[in-house]
Order: C-alpha cells, then structure tokens, then sequence
C-alpha cells in the first residue's frame, strides 16, 4: 500500500495528508492559535459588566439615601 510513500512531500514540497488535515480543521486551529485574544475580550467584557454594575448599585444606594 505504500502509505509512507504517499505521505512524502510532492512536487510542491508539501506532504498532502497535512495540507487536508490544515483544510479540514482550519477554523479549530484558527480558534487555538488565537486563544490569548479571545481570553483578552472576554477578560475586558466582564471588567466592563462588573464596572456597570458597581455604578448601578451606586446609582441605588444614593437614591435609597436621598429617599430616607
């Protein structure tokens, strides 16, 4: 069968099973290589709902104590 063969680079220089498997996963590994960004965004984004949510609670007490 020859497998060994087959998987050795070919006249571009590339092995074929690699160049599948990249084609076949390329969104995975885009989602892999670009882990630290997405943990960034998601980092900010809750930085950003917690600070609005410290205002709100701000915003309450201040109203509760104008109302006493």
């Amino acid at each position: 069968m020859k497998l060994v063969a087959k998987a050795a680079p070919g006249a571009t220089g590339e092995g074929v099973y690699g160049v599948l498997k990249l084609e076949m996963y390329r969104e995975t590994v885009g989602y892999l290589e670009s882990w630290g960004a997405e943990d960034a965004r998601d980092f900010a984004t809750a930085e950003k709902v917690r600070k609005q949510r410290e205002a709100s609670m701000s915003k309450v007490e201040s109203w509760q104590k104008a109302k006493l």
